[in-house]
């Protein structure tokens, strides 16, 4: 149904309301009449209050019209008002989202740059540690370090079976290398656990260690199974990239390589 605006219904009041007037105005002019003829009869005297009361029911009548016809007026201007502030709910709402989403990217965007800051700090702080790295049993530091370390190790000889005497060497020798090791189980597990591209950061920590550095962690592993550095290494570090002809003979002539997972099946 379609009501007449507000600013348009007051032309629909005014006529009612003239011609409500007009009518008043005859019927005192009427009355007066009647009166000034002389005194009327009773009968005649209370009809006139008749017609009066037809004016004030009728009047009423209208009234009730007007009434109903801006009570609809109003229920339509807040319907629309319900559906314009439901519509704004629904904008701020996607507004709200989006801005959400937004801040959530960001978010993750700074996550992963403080990821990645975090990471270069540990590579950085682990290539400080090697350079750093010393041997008891020779002189120097840094990669050389572990470049002697593990020619000691290749020219080993012990009365002990093989892999023992394997591990003995790094029970002998593990406190020159221990923050070595802990470092690289520290980066490892980061990039196990923090890192979303993996396959790009593992590839550049690998990039960065030494091939001797590599024969380390390599003779580390076969020593302690079963412990996280292990199960780091073997996930991590490409032990695939050694020049499997600088293994220790006398650990090849033991067959100590053949059950490492990590190795390729020409050094088997």
């Amino acid at each position: 149904m379609i009501f007449p605006s507000k600013d348009r219904l007051i032309y629909y009041i005014i006529p009612v309301l003239t011609i409500g007037l007009l009518y008043f105005v005859w019927y005192a002019w009427r009355f007066y009449e009647v009166y000034a003829a002389g005194k009327p009869e009773p009968g005649i005297y209370g009809d006139q209050f008749g017609g009066l009361n037809t004016l004030f029911t009728g009047w009423a009548f209208v009234i009730l019209i007007v009434t109903l016809i801006a009570q609809m007026f109003e229920l339509r201007l807040q319907r629309k008002e319900l559906e314009e502030t439901r519509e704004q709910i629904k904008g701020e709402r996607k507004a709200l989202e989006k801005s959400s989403k937004f801040m959530e990217s960001q978010a993750n965007i700074m996550l992963d740059q403080i990821k990645v800051d975090s990471f270069y700090r540990l590579v950085s702080l682990h290539r400080e540690i090697v350079n750093k790295q010393k041997y008891k049993q020779y002189d120097g530091e840094g990669i050389p370090a572990f470049r002697n370390a593990y020619d000691w190790l290749a020219q080993t000889k012990s009365t002990l079976e093989p892999m023992d005497a394997l591990i003995a060497f790094y029970e002998n020798n593990l406190i020159d290398f221990k923050s070595f090791f802990l470092l690289t189980e520290r980066i490892l597990d980061y990039i196990d656990t923090e890192i979303t591209d993996i396959e790009h950061y593992k590839a550049i920590f690998n990039a960065i260690i030494s091939e001797h550095e590599r024969y380390i962690l390599l003779h580390y592993e076969i020593c302690y199974p079963g412990t996280d550095l292990h199960r780091l290494l073997n996930k991590y570090i490409g032990f695939h990239s050694i020049n499997f002809e600088r293994l220790p003979e006398w650990l090849s002539d033991a067959n100590i390589y053949n059950k490492h997972p990590a190795l390729p099946y020409w050094i088997k």
